[in-house]
């Protein structure tokens, strides 16, 4: 359903205190996981590097957050998160992103 992936991208990056997509962001995956008492996130994008970039520096708690790096991907990690959730971590990859954020 549309509305359920609207609904599951907006509680993603508000979890994560994160910005809004880029614009010309490209949904790869959206996955949900969880039970009644638990929920975790998983959205998958590409975007060009300056988009991803300039959605890093807008996000609440990424533009200060220092990532790891593993390869040539950059590991932030976001605990807690917002809203009383677990919180969770964004991963890089050139011009690939894959946030994976939880509740519990």
């Amino acid at each position: 359903m549309p509305w359920q992936k609207e609904e599951t991208i907006k509680t993603a990056l508000l979890w994560g205190g994160l910005h809004e997509l880029p614009e010309n962001a490209e949904i790869v995956s959206i996955r949900k996981y969880g039970s009644l008492l638990t929920r975790q996130f998983k959205i998958e994008f590409i975007s060009t590097k300056p988009e991803i970039e300039r959605w890093i520096s807008n996000s609440k708690r990424l533009k200060n957050n220092k990532p790891k790096k593993e390869n040539k991907i950059k590991i932030f990690s976001i605990y807690p998160g917002e809203s009383d959730s677990n919180g969770g971590e964004v991963r890089v990859n050139g011009n690939k992103v894959l946030i994976n954020i939880s509740w519990s």
